[in-house]
Order: structure tokens, then C-alpha cells, then sequence
């Protein structure tokens, strides 16, 4: 289950199994780029391929992709969790379907862990490499992947995992809903069997000590095998406490000076006199693959011939066994020995076995080196002045109230500040401290993020949504009427952004004449209806993973009870037309046998009843009006109603 860079890539660790589609996802990263993971790695997870398509010109081509992409992102929960101080918060959010949420509470949120739920699969990685186009395409990473479509068992595991990002939430976002929702949706889908071990930084032990303990605590370890970037600040080598006395190995690249090859490691040159290590210097042929779809995507980062070491990799050998520990931490203080607020947040898969089979996913060796040819650089982690960081912790919009949930840091303003949505102001204040949390009744436009400003700064944050299957269909519409929705339940609902154009086109003011002139015929209106109503079939007979979704068929922009409304309230239906429509409709939603995940089918049951009596009472009420053909009128209506759940076959 472990893959070194030469086997696999990260980005297809990403792909949905065939056939399947993504329904949850909580990736964990230091580091993100927004652009790179909203134009790549996200449509990578939802299955749809941009490559040989110059979205960047083509604007019509440009936009059917994101409406494609924010369709699909409707149907699942995506979370992504990253470290607050890393992130620009000048750059906007694309798309208002998935959440960002930020970790502010960790010298450092470092995992690199990635949880994702496909309709019959799940499938757990644990990583070295940040949401970030280097990290998943030019640095030298490593990667630990187990998927229940390959017969990897890893319940205990992946169990774990949930309950590491839970404590994070707790600490962090007590009060997302959507955080807690995908967590909730991943948990139900953890594989029931099957071990293995994950170190993380919500043990009361700290990680090296974690490992030791799995590794034994008397057995004493002949050699310790180092890969890392970083290393503790001042140069030290701290974590090597934990493990007596073995003989240490680093692995470093080889760099090009300007006399010829250099060897660095931020290290100095007191310590690695004292450990007197063998240093490894890892081939170049230890690369990430590149599959032939990643050389004909057009990335913004090109090669640049150097790969940087970015992997955490270490090993411990003691007679002819061996233990393998990889994943986020460096080879630091913080990241392995610290404990309360002084540690990060890391996690680590650890794995064992014999010496012969751990030594094979170390980095590939191409010369050693005497420790006296390393040159001492000053290590990576800096302590200059932090970055400006919002004051927002989340903010959340309920698409089904119509209602942003805004969450405040705990520390205290440095100037006056506002929240603004657009050029509307939500809330604002001075030097006072931040209120905890607000609420505002608000609707959702175009933009994805809110604005902030405070004193001199300014920035965006990004708004997430619950229950997004009850935003607009068409970003930027407004409520749809029972008419476009036909439409669009008949036409399928194939190409958003042409439909979008009918529809402005339609409600352009037009002239008396005109108006009769485009009546609709008994005949195509009954067509129209039809289709739509083979449609609404389909919405409801799919599969439910939320119960989000289970509101969103019946009171989302294409809901049967939009539709329902619409034919019961407009007057200029013919009374016979209106008569049918209603008993097609009771006969379709009696029909349904709700598929989907329990939560969600429990409660489209219970809506559906509602529908059904509410529809008895339309169709009773509308049949007085027919006057001396009741009779006739009124064995119809008892021969839908007796057919009931069995009424309706096309």
C-alpha cells in the first residue's frame, strides 16, 4: 500500500474509480493554491478532464465546464483545511459549492492528509505534498495510498484519520456544519476491517514518541535513515534523542554551484560532527511519475530540471527487521517531539516489516558523501513578522433559511474593520473586541467570498454553503418560475448555459401581438409536460446521500414542488390540463422507492407525504370546478388513486 514517487502519482490517486462519482472529500494541506486546485486538482476529483481544452480563451467552453463543475459539486461535500498564515487572502474564491476552512490555532497545520468517499469506494492518502501544483507535479514527494477498490484493508486507520480531523474541528470550527456533516458522511463510509497504524499530533504522545512505542521501547536500533527538508531551527537534530545512539544516514540532492556540485543541508556544522552521519546523495531517477495525461496538461509551473526534496521519509533498522514512518512531519521539534499548544498539527502512516522490504521504498542512492562536504545553510523556518490574518474563523451560508453564519478569532482588532458582501456592509466596528458569532438573513450572488478590511488591510474570505443542493441551479439567476423549470426538467438539463439564454430571452418585454402569437399549443404544452414529468422521475429515483439533497428535489430551483405550486396557481391553465398534471404528479412521487443513504431517505419519505396529501386536497378542490363532468372526472382521480405507488409506468 505504500507508493514511492517512481510508482505512482498523486494527481491519479485523485481520479474517481471508473464509473463512480465523488460524494465526500477532506483534504488537509500547509500550503494551498487556490488556482491550482480550483483548475486542476478539483475537476480531477470530480471526474471531468480539461485537457486540450483552452478554457482560458474559449468562453463559451469556459463557462458549460464550471456549470458542469458546480453541478457536480452540488451532489458532493468537499473541504479543504489549510494553515491561515500560509494563505493569500487577496485571492478570491472561485466557486461557492465547496469550503475552505483555516487552521489558526498550530505554530503550524501541517497534514497532508486526503479522505475521499466515491459511491461505492473510499480511499485514504497519507502524503508529504501540499494542494499545491509543486507539490503534486515537480518536488520529490512521498505517498502512502489504501483504497477499498484494490482490497486494501485499512479501517482502523482510516477510522483514525476521522477522529484526528475531528479534534481539529473541535478546536478550530466548532461551529461548521459542513465540516461536521462530511465528517459525518466519511465516517459512515469507512471500510469495517482491517488494521494498520497513523501517528498524529492529537495523541497525548507526541509523535516520535509514538513511534518508538511501536517500534519497542527496549529494542535496540542499529541504524537511522533521515529524509526531510527541514530541519530544527539553529540547525539541531533533536528528534534523534528519541532513538539511543544509531548510526544516522541523511539523504540530500545534489545542487550545481558555481564551481561545480554542492551538497547543503540546514544543519550545522557542530552537529553533524557529533553525529558524524553517512550522507546519501538520492539519484535523479527518483522523480514523481508523470502519467500521459500530466505531460499534456498545460501547467503553469514548468519543470525546472532541479526537483526540490519536499519528502518526509524515515526509517529504523535494528538486526533484519525494519519500521518505516512517512507522511507531513519534518524531522523537527515541533513536528515530532512537542506538546500542547508548542506542536504542530502532523500525521504520519507507520509501517513495519523485514529490513530487505522497508530499505526498498527509501530513495534510490547514487554516491555518499563525507558529513565535512555539507555546507551548513540556515534552515527554512523563519520567525519574521506574520502575515496579516482575517478575523473571520468561518463563515457558512444556509442555502436552505437563506441565512451567513459569521464566526469572529478571539484576538483583539487593530483598527476599525467591516464585513462587506459585495459593496453591502454586513457588520462593522472599531477597536472594541469582536463579537463571537453573528447571523444575517442573506442570499447568495455570484461572488464566493466576503470582503474584509481592517485599519490599512484588506482581504477576501471565503464563503462556504450547507444544504448546497438548494442553491440556483444557474448562478446568478433569480427564482426560477414553474414554466423555465418545465423547460428545463424537458429539455434535461444538457446545456445549462443555452438554457440560461432561452430564458433571458423569453422574459424580454414583448408586445400584445407578440404574446399570442407565441401561445403554446394544448398538444406540445401536454408533450412538454411529459417529458418533464420522465424527468422528475429520474430526479427522485436517484441516489440521496444527504439530507440536503433530499430537500433539494423537492424544494431546490428543479423541485416537484415548485412544480406543483406552479400548476395549482396559474390561471391560465386550461382546468382539465391542471387536472391531469396533478394526478401525474401524485401518481409520479407515489411511485418512488427512495435510494440513497438512510438520513437522507428517511426524510424524502416524510416530505413525500406532506407532498401527497397536499395534492389530495389540490386535486379534489380543482375537480369541483368541472361542474356536470365530475362524475367522469371523479373515476379517474380513483383510478390514479388506487394504483397508488404502482401508478405510474411508461
Amino acid at each position: 500500500m505504500t507508493k514511492t514517487p517512481t510508482k505512482t502519482s498523486l494527481l491519479d490517486a485523485m481520479k474517481p474509480p471508473d464509473g463512480q462519482q465523488l460524494c465526500a472529500a477532506v483534504l488537509t494541506t500547509f500550503d494551498l493554491d487556490l488556482d491550482y486546485f480550483e483548475r486542476v486538482l478539483l475537476p480531477t476529483l470530480l471526474g471531468i478532464d480539461t485537457i486540450g481544452e483552452d478554457l482560458e480563451t474559449d468562453s463559451a467552453k469556459k463557462k458549460d465546464y464550471l456549470l458542469e463543475l458546480r453541478s457536480r459539486l452540488r451532489k458532493s461535500n468537499v473541504v479543504v483545511l489549510a494553515d491561515k498564515k500560509r494563505f493569500d487572502f487577496g485571492v478570491e474564491k472561485g466557486m461557492e459549492t465547496y469550503e475552505i476552512l483555516f487552521a489558526e490555532n498550530y505554530p503550524a497545520f501541517h497534514p497532508k492528509l486526503f479522505l475521499l468517499a466515491f459511491d461505492k469506494s473510499f480511499r485514504m492518502v497519507v502524503s508529504s505534498a501540499n494542494v499545491k501544483e509543486s507539490g503534486f507535479h515537480s518536488n520529490l514527494e512521498v505517498l502512502w495510498m489504501a483504497s477499498t477498490e484494490q482490497g486494501d484493508l485499512f479501517g482502523a486507520m482510516a477510522n483514525e484519520a476521522v477522529e484526528f480531523l475531528s479534534a481539529v474541528a473541535k478546536r478550530e470550527w466548532p461551529d461548521s456544519r459542513v465540516l461536521k456533516e462530511t465528517l459525518s458522511i466519511l465516517k459512515s463510509r469507512i471500510p469495517k476491517s482491517g488494521g494498520g497504524q497513523l501517528l498524529h499530533s492529537e495523541n497525548r504522545l507526541p509523535i516520535a514518541l509514538q513511534w518508538r512505542r511501536e517500534i519497542g521501547d527496549r529494542v535496540e536500533l542499529d541504524e537511522i535513515h533521515v529524509v526531510s527538508p527541514s530541519f530544527d531551527r539553529g540547525g539541531q537534530l533533536s528528534a534523534l534523542d528519541v532513538f539511543d545512539k544509531p548510526k544516522v544516514h541523511l539523504y540530500l540532492t545534489e545542487t550545481q554551484g558555481e564551481t561545480g556540485p554542492e551538497y547543503r543541508l540546514p544543519i550545522t556544522k557542530k552537529t553533524l560532527s557529533r553525529i558524524k552521519p553517512e550522507c546519501c546523495i538520492i539519484s535523479k531517477q527518483w522523480m514523481i511519475g508523470k502519467t500521459e495525461e500530466e505531460k499534456k496538461r498545460k501547467l503553469k509551473g514548468k519543470d525546472k530540471g532541479n526537483r526540490m526534496l519536499h519528502a518526509k521519509l524515515y526509517a529504523v533498522k535494528a538486526g533484519d527487521m525494519g519500521w518505516l514512518l512517512l507522511g507531513s512531519p519534518n524531522f523537527s521539534y515541533r513536528a515530532l517531539l512537542a506538546l500542547g499548544p508548542q506542536r504542530n498539527a502532523e500525521v504520519a502512516v507507520a509501517l513495519s516489516g523485514k529490513w530487505t522490504e522497508i530499505s526498498h521504498l527509501l530513495p534510490p542512492v547514487s554516491q555518499r558523501i563525507p558529513w565535512q562536504e555539507i555546507i551548513s545553510t540556515q534552515s527554512d523556518d523563519k520567525d519574521g513578522q506574520p502575515p496579516w490574518m482575517p478575523f473571520l474563523t468561518c463563515a457558512e451560508y444556509d442555502a436552505t433559511n437563506k441565512t451567513l453564519v459569521i464566526v469572529f478569532s478571539e484576538r483583539r482588532p487593530n483598527g476599525a474593520w467591516s464585513v462587506k458582501y459585495q459593496d453591502h456592509v454586513l457588520i462593522r466596528g472599531d477597536k472594541r473586541p469582536f463579537p463571537h458569532k453573528r447571523k444575517f438573513k442573506f442570499y447568495l450572488k455570484e461572488e464566493a467570498s466576503l470582503r474584509l478590511s481592517e485599519g490599512k488591510k484588506n482581504g477576501r474570505f471565503p464563503i462556504g454553503v450547507k444544504d448546497k443542493e438548494m442553491l440556483p441551479e444557474l448562478p446568478g439567476m433569480e427564482t426560477l418560475n414553474y414554466e423555465d423549470i418545465l423547460e428545463m426538467l424537458a429539455h434535461g438539463v444538457i446545456n445549462l448555459r443555452q438554457f440560461l439564454k432561452r430564458i433571458k430571452e423569453r422574459r424580454r418585454p414583448k408586445t400584445k401581438v407578440e404574446k399570442i402569437e407565441c401561445r403554446v399549443s394544448y398538444m406540445d404544452q401536454l408533450a412538454r409536460f411529459s417529458k418533464a414529468m420522465e424527468n422528475i422521475k429520474k430526479r427522485l429515483s436517484g441516489n440521496l446521500t444527504t439530507p440536503g439533497e433530499a430537500q433539494a428535489v423537492f424544494d431546490g430551483d428543479l423541485g416537484f414542488n415548485k412544480v406543483v405550486n406552479g400548476i395549482k396557481s396559474d390561471k391560465a391553465l386550461d382546468v382539465a390540463f391542471r387536472q391531469f398534471a396533478l394526478l401525474e404528479l401524485f401518481s409520479v412521487v407515489s411511485s418512488i422507492k427512495w435510494n440513497g443513504q438512510k438520513v437522507a431517505r428517511v426524510l424524502a419519505n416524510k416530505i413525500a407525504g406532506l407532498s401527497i396529501r397536499r395534492l389530495r386536497q389540490f386535486i379534489a378542490k380543482n375537480e369541483k370546478k368541472f361542474g356536470s363532468d365530475s362524475i367522469k372526472l371523479t373515476k379517474i382521480r380513483r383510478l390514479y388513486f388506487s394504483n397508488n405507488s404502482d401508478g405510474w409506468h411508461r
